[in-house]
């Protein structure tokens, strides 16, 4: 497996888990556009959901439609995305699946682009995805071997790479898949 390779496929979608109603999903930038369809689906298919983001009034209105549970969090801030976990389990217990939509693209040219536009796109689009997955799994470690512990989803400004990486993590704990979507958001035409 080396870094040229793409992705390896979802191992245990939502679909392939036998009850819905005992999985709960997280969905990060869950107030509107892309998360919010993310949310409302898996909704129907039975999950329980959480949606985080920065907007709370957009993430609350996504939660009460799909009668889930809401929290503002930056994802950029370390503590305030493990307060914001300990909210969710605390709400609807553990995480089973985790959609990391959040995610920044500045379109600049590259000439202009700053260290700073550079370092903000990094810390949400690779280091808070990495967070979130390092966190969820230690939860999910005490469950049956085989057992679909964590799906770990991520859009596309969070791909590539970073998702090979996560996904050699996730081989090395075992227990959760990684899924990339390369879906461009702008073609989505997504409010975003």
């Amino acid at each position: 497996d080396d870094a040229s390779s793409p992705p390896r496929p979802l191992a245990c979608t939502p679909s392939r888990m036998s009850d819905h109603r005992n999985r709960v999903a997280l969905v990060t930038g869950g107030g509107r556009g892309i998360g919010e369809a993310v949310a409302r689906r898996l909704a129907r298919e039975g999950l329980r959901v959480a949606v985080l983001g920065r907007q709370l009034a957009d993430l609350q209105r996504v939660a009460e439609a799909v009668g889930g549970f809401a929290v503002a969090c930056d994802l950029t801030d370390p503590v305030a995305t493990h307060a914001a976990l300990a909210d969710v389990a605390s709400a609807l217990g553990p995480v089973d699946v985790l959609v990391n939509n959040a995610g920044l693209a500045e379109s600049l040219p590259f000439e202009k682009t700053t260290d700073a536009v550079w370092e903000r796109t990094l810390a949400l689009n690779v280091t808070a995805p990495m967070r979130l997955c390092r966190a969820l799994v230690p939860a999910t470690q005490e469950l049956p071997a085989g057992t679909c512990r964590l799906v770990c989803a991520m859009g596309q400004a969070a791909c590539g790479a970073a998702c090979r990486d996560l996904q050699r993590v996730a081989d090395a704990v075992g227990g959760f898949a990684v899924a990339c979507d390369l879906t461009d958001p702008v073609a989505t035409h997504a409010a975003l």
